[in-house]
């Protein structure tokens, strides 16, 4: 599975920060994109942070669609 992400593009990740360390999904915005694959994005909301994900996080950790991201969660 190969993801390209662009500039503005809506991500999803699977997150866990929070207090009582449950998984959760954040809801982040792609702020800048490397020739490399690599992703830099800050999350929407009330969830602070910014983050930084290389290629081998795609898919895993890091997804185009709600969708995909809730049945990665699941498994």
């Amino acid at each position: 599975m190969v993801y390209f992400f662009h500039r503005g593009d809506t991500i999803f990740l699977l997150g866990a920060y929070v207090p009582n360390g449950k998984t959760k999904i954040i809801e982040a915005i792609v702020d800048k994109t490397w020739k490399n694959g690599n992703v830099r994005a800050h999350t929407k909301g009330n969830e602070p942070g910014n983050w930084k994900f290389y290629q081998s996080y795609y898919g895993k950790v890091v997804f185009h669609t709600r969708e995909e991201a809730e049945k990665a969660l699941e498994e």
